[in-house]
């Protein structure tokens, strides 16, 4: 963004000036973006790759406790 700003004197003695400005702004241009997918055998587009397997995420046995600080985590095992 620019403004500028030009003082002109009064042509007559009154001791006025006259302020004029312009603004002018220039945004800048952003790339859009890109979405990555994958091709199967048959021909299609899709999001993950065919090639890769997924994993399942579940929570195996335990109580839920919250989690502890490092400091927490070093204390116990100075302690043992």
């Amino acid at each position: 963004m620019t403004l500028k700003i030009s003082i002109k004197p009064d042509k007559g003695e009154t001791g006025q000036y006259f302020l004029e400005s312009a603004i002018t702004e220039k945004r800048p241009e952003f790339e859009p973006g890109k979405t990555i997918m994958f091709g199967t055998p048959d021909g299609n587009l899709q999001r993950s790759d065919p090639r890769q397997g997924s994993l399942d995420f579940r929570t195996i046995g335990g109580t839920d406790q919250p989690a502890k600080s490092v400091a927490e985590t070093t204390q116990e095992t100075r302690e043992v």
